[in-house]
């Protein structure tokens, strides 16, 4: 590589030599680059002022795009070094590749990228949490029973564009959820838009929320303590309309 760009800049100070002596001839003063070979973007007209290979036209037909016979020996050496800098670019990844795929070596590196993603999915995880405030939570144990008891609930997609935006989050109605122990079962009644659904789903998002090590986006207990949630096997969904 270190050959390539000394040949390389080699070319571009010749280049910058043809270009002020030919400045007259060119339809630009910069070089440029076909078929990875070094050129001069000459007009069509003045064709007979640079000695030299066309490599390409342009759709005009007004630019030729010329190897200046000087540069071919520079240009042909570029390529012969690229070629063998990506021959050995093959020949490292092979051997990489060879020993990515050992049996030990591939089971350390699954066993780093088990780790890294853990490491990861919780960093994540406590970087939301806290961009959005929300509460910790902990299960509700057996002798605790599966009610629940949350106080000023947000859904988090409502929350998060709003961060930072004062007005707008406080216009948001946040929505008390208080479900004892003892039942087993919640119906939601009311008139259109007067916000059911939209109240099943927070709760629905907090329940997975917490499920996946997310903090709850609710007031925190009168205790200070986390925020009780039921562990629930599934939260399940059967919208019959086009609420999305």
């Amino acid at each position: 590589r270190y050959a390539r760009r000394e040949v390389a800049a080699a070319a571009r100070r010749e280049l910058g030599r043809l270009i002020k002596l030919k400045e007259s001839a060119l339809a630009t003063n910069t070089a440029s680059v076909r078929d990875d070979r070094y050129v001069l973007q000459v007009l069509a007209k003045q064709r007979h002022q640079v000695a030299g290979t066309v490599r390409d036209v342009s759709a005009s037909g007004a630019t030729l795009f010329i190897e200046p016979k000087g540069i071919e020996p520079t240009n042909t050496k570029l390529r012969q070094l690229a070629k063998r800098e990506a021959a050995i670019e093959r020949a490292v990844r092979k051997r990489l590749s060879a020993l990515v795929g050992e049996t030990k070596t591939a089971a350390e590196l699954h066993s780093l990228q088990t780790a890294i993603t853990t490491v990861d999915l919780a960093a994540a995880r406590c970087r939301y949490s806290a961009k959005l405030h929300g509460q910790p939570v902990r299960f509700c144990g057996a002798a605790e029973g599966q009610g629940l008891q949350l106080t000023a609930l947000r859904h988090p997609l409502i929350v998060w564009p709003s961060r930072g935006e004062t007005v707008n989050a406080s216009r948001m109605v946040p929505m008390e959820i208080s479900v004892p122990p003892s039942v087993r079962s919640v119906v939601i009644t009311g008139p259109n838009t007067g916000g059911k659904t939209v109240c099943l789903k927070t709760l629905g998002m907090a329940a997975l929320m917490a499920k996946a090590g997310l903090r709850v986006l609710c007031e925190p207990t009168a205790t200070g303590e986390p925020v009780l949630v039921p562990h629930y096997s599934a939260v399940m969904a059967d919208i019959g309309d086009d609420q999305s």
